[in-house]
């Protein structure tokens, strides 16, 4: 009941009642601020006849499962429905196999509640942003909890006990997303499963790929390249730096070359996969070595001996996006390669937050372009050139050639110039884009936000 003042010159007032749901939502956000929800709830879990025997792990769940949930987020469930969702995921966990994700969707019988996934695992990175990366491809997400206990398992799966004398750490997930088609259920369940198998591959893999590539820079001195020796130490230099922490290594495999049919091709090494090439058919399929950029490469530098680009498929976990690609290619005597190394996974925050001169093979790049210009270092005009080539998206640091980026840097510089002039009347912007993120949408959605900005101004 709330009372609300009928004028600004009067001391009536009115009587009205807000909805039970609004009224429920207040007093849970109430509960929430002063800590006394889990043990409401946990109430609730004893009043609805939940045995007596397992209250302990019980109360142990519901203060982990509360524990980071935004007050907001309490509100979602009235306390005794909550103890009926707590009881059922606990029921839900009472058995995983071994080293494998136990997953299920479903829609609440009630017409108009949300899909529900939850999600029972062992804890490691990449979770939380793998599910709802998939998640979100079919449906907007309302809520996410994901509370992390120690538990303890016999050798079937069986849950023994929970609590901090658990033997083992594990992930409870449980996504509230909008409502699906029954038929929509079970596709999202297998989608979760394989993505999830994926992170337990990448994060199993993690360190044999990290030391795998740390290897191959420090074999590089001794392998027969044509490169100069500062190349060679160059291409070492990033190898060393992408290693460390500014990759995060997703799948490894070798190729090596080999005649077919009168052309050369490039066919995977048999058991040499780690991560997610580890044991799938991803990439497998021999590949004409006509098609590697790298393969008609002269000797022009460093990245020569190392590919940098993106491959046309998405990543299967972490976040959305393009997987990048980082291959190290092997020459025999007479320069040509036989073999590539082949790394599949996504530049890291880090990485791209790294200023180029700061970057192997990127910073050879960008002081090639300076030389080239012929600008001062010094100079308004080598100043604003060196400007460009630090803002510019770093993708394109990573994977232009010494000439594109040469032509992609300066025509960027003149056109801020001549938007920067007095006398030019109308206004010019260079927008640029992931892959991922282009297309006749974005085509169209740039003009019109630029205009409304310029209105604003």
């Amino acid at each position: 009941m709330c009372l609300e003042r009928t004028c600004a010159d009067s001391y009536a007032f009115k009587v009205f009642f807000l909805p039970h749901t609004l009224m429920s939502a207040m007093n849970a956000i109430r509960v929430a601020e002063d800590g006394r929800f889990p043990a409401i709830v946990f109430e609730e879990l004893k009043k609805s006849g939940f045995p007596v025997g397992r209250l302990p792990e019980a109360q142990i769940f519901i203060e982990a499962f509360f524990e980071r949930i935004t007050p907001n987020d309490f509100s979602l469930h009235a306390p005794d429905r909550w103890a009926l969702l707590v009881a059922d995921l606990l029921g839900f966990m009472r058995k995983r196999e071994p080293e494998l994700a136990s997953v299920r969707v479903y829609s609440p019988g009630n017409e108009g509640a949300r899909t529900v996934i939850e999600v029972v695992t062992d804890d490691m990175p990449f979770l939380v942003d793998t599910v709802s990366m998939v998640a979100a491809a079919s449906a907007e997400i309302h809520a996410v909890i994901h509370p992390v206990l120690r538990v303890t398992r016999d050798a079937g799966g069986n849950l023994i006990a929970l609590g901090a004398q658990g033997t083992l750490s594990e992930s409870v997930m449980r996504f509230e997303i909008d409502r699906l088609a029954e038929e929509e259920l079970e596709p999202l369940r297998k989608a979760v499963e394989v993505a999830l198998a994926d992170v337990r591959e990448a994060v199993v893999d993690w360190r044999p790929m990290r030391d795998r590539m740390v290897a191959i820079a420090d074999s590089l001195a001794s392998r027969e390249l044509p490169l100069k020796p500062e190349e060679v130490a160059e291409a070492r230099e990033f190898l060393q730096w992408v290693a460390a922490d500014h990759f995060t290594f997703l799948g490894y495999r070798e190729y090596e070359v080999l005649p077919v049919d009168g052309d050369e091709v490039l066919r995977a090494v048999d058991h040499s996969g780690l991560g997610i090439l580890r044991g799938s058919e991803r990439s497998m399929a021999p590949r004409s070595l006509r098609s590697l950029v790298a393969s008609e490469l002269v000797q022009s530098g460093s990245t020569d001996a190392i590919i940098l680009t993106k491959t046309n498929a998405r990543s299967p976990m972490h976040r959305a996006g393009y997987m990048d690609y980082v291959g190290v290619l092997k020459f025999d005597a007479r320069g040509r390669p036989i073999a590539e190394e082949r790394f599949l996974g996504m530049f890291s925050s880090s990485a791209y937050m790294s200023r180029p001169q700061h970057v192997p093979l990127v910073r050879r790049k960008c002081e090639a372009v300076m030389e080239r210009s012929g600008l001062k270092h010094d100079s308004y005009s080598g100043k604003s050139l060196r400007h460009i080539l630090d803002t510019l998206p770093r993708d394109e640091l990573f994977q232009c050639g010494t000439d594109e980026l040469y032509t992609l840097a300066c025509s960027s510089a003149a056109t801020a110039t001549v938007a920067s002039s007095p006398a030019w009347s109308s206004s010019r912007a260079t927008v640029s884009t992931p892959r991922c993120a282009s297309g006749s949408k974005a085509c169209c959605a740039i003009p019109c936000m630029a205009r409304h900005s310029i209105r604003r101004c």
